[in-house]
């Protein structure tokens, strides 16, 4: 099976496990990122999630650039779905993403950066360091 036809399988099955969770989902067209958004009532509260699936579990630094952008515009969860192999089982996991300092830092060229957190500083080497 080839990558795209695995990773759309993946989609799908985010979001029949998010449908049973009792979210709504809408899914993106045309492989947009992220790749799900998913809506849940509870209480007085909604609960928002930005869903992108991933067949190894890995980000692009972009696609990280932007779940930072949309939790510093939004008051949204970004999650990353992935299939996880347990007792000859494939089980899908749903993992918040938490950014490393390090992506915080705006790319050479761009002149709107993020700013670091407190306490994190640049080396020499253009790397972040507590």
């Amino acid at each position: 099976m080839n990558h795209r036809a695995k990773g759309a399988r993946l989609e799908y099955k985010v979001r029949d496990k998010l449908i049973e969770d009792g979210f709504i989902v809408t899914k993106s067209s045309n492989s947009q990122f992220p790749d799900s958004v998913a809506v849940r009532k509870v209480g007085g509260f909604s609960i928002v999630l930005y869903v992108e699936c991933k067949t190894n579990k890995y980000l692009s630094i972009a696609e990280k650039r932007e779940f930072i952008r949309i939790k510093d515009k939004t008051a949204a969860t970004c999650v990353v779905a992935f299939p996880k192999k347990e007792n000859g089982r494939v089980r899908i996991v749903l993992e918040e993403f938490k950014p490393n300092p390090s992506l915080l830092i705006a790319p050479p060229g761009h002149d709107d950066p993020v700013p670091l957190p407190k306490g994190i500083v640049m080396t020499k080497y253009g790397r972040a360091q507590e």
